[in-house]
């Protein structure tokens, strides 16, 4: 079977290439040193064009993000010399996704922003094993994210003033993401130190409730969608050349639900609520999650079910 006019998917920022033969679809890192193959032979023949592109797209995603921590650095006890004479003791790695690593904030010289009490994680780009450069698409992903978060926060007043903003929001005069606090440019690339929060994956907080949203849950995730709707209206963003509204990725793989005390204190919480792991625009940046392509109540039932 072979799929025609298959339209390109960008992984999580990498923006890749895709190839497409009769029996594979291949996802290429802009750079050229990473390629991998989705066998599309695990497809259901019974499937339409929409059914089969949506699959594939679905494994290689998992397949490109499984492909990207087997053949990329670990990056934990480690020391990091930064620009601006700033020092970074580097922990326990705790997490390697397609855009980067997260390991854990021990020490820190000159960054007199950061709290004591507060507890703090680096964000580094992918380097590949044996090599000293951290990948392209890694480093570009941390930028857009740092663009973004910046942008965002410039514009808070304009998004709060929108109709859509939601009122007594649970992040009270905050935002319900995890802040970046520094950037920095080092040997090992862009640095970005963020917020370390203590909290559930939405498919674990579901297990721990019978697989419903508590009637907390509901009021938070109707909050967030809320806030996605302020962004579209009042954010403008830029993704390759072209200038759109912001479609933020509130899908349920970006958020967390904090009840954490001391995570709630440091993230400005008045109450538990879900937080986005990242401040970030839908992969297609189309406007997947507004009023008119899918309601409250459809959002939550993408949430609860995918």
């Amino acid at each position: 079977a072979r799929i025609e006019q298959t339209p390109q998917v960008a992984v999580n920022g990498f923006a890749p290439k895709r190839v497409v033969t009769d029996a594979t679809t291949k996802v290429i890192d802009p750079g050229g040193k990473l390629a991998i193959s989705v066998p599309v032979t695990d497809v259901a023949p019974t499937y339409s064009v929409g059914q089969t592109l949506k699959v594939v797209q679905q494994k290689m995603t998992k397949m490109y993000v499984n492909a990207i921590k087997a053949v990329t650095k670990e990056r934990a006890n480690m020391t990091i010399l930064a620009e601006g004479g700033i020092k970074l003791e580097v922990g326990a790695q705790l997490g390697k996704g397609s855009r980067g690593v997260v390991s854990d904030l021990t020490a820190y010289e000159n960054l007199p922003k950061l709290k004591p009490e507060g507890e703090y994680v680096v964000k580094l780009a992918h380097t590949l094993k044996g090599q000293s450069s951290p990948l392209s698409g890694s480093v570009q992903s941390l930028n857009r994210e740092l663009e973004i978060y910046d942008d965002v926060i410039t514009n808070m007043p304009n998004i709060r003033a929108s109709k859509h903003y939601p009122t007594d929001a649970s992040w009270g005069d905050s935002m319900p993401l995890c802040k970046i606090h520094y950037s920095m440019k080092s040997p090992e690339g862009l640095v970005l130190i963020k917020d370390k929060i203590k909290g559930l994956s939405v498919d674990k907080f579901l297990a721990a409730n019978g697989g419903k949203l508590t009637p907390a849950a509901e009021k938070s995730l109707k909050e967030v969608y809320a806030l996605n709707q302020a962004l579209y209206q009042k954010q403008k963003i830029s993704v390759n050349g072209v200038t759109g509204q912001f479609s933020g990725d509130i899908a349920k793989a970006n958020l967390m639900w904090i009840d954490d005390p001391a995570s709630l204190k440091q993230l400005g919480y008045k109450r538990p609520g879900f937080v986005l792991l990242e401040l970030d625009i839908h992969y297609k940046n189309g406007p997947k999650f507004i009023e008119g392509n899918m309601s409250f109540e459809e959002y939550m039932r993408y949430v609860i079910s995918n």
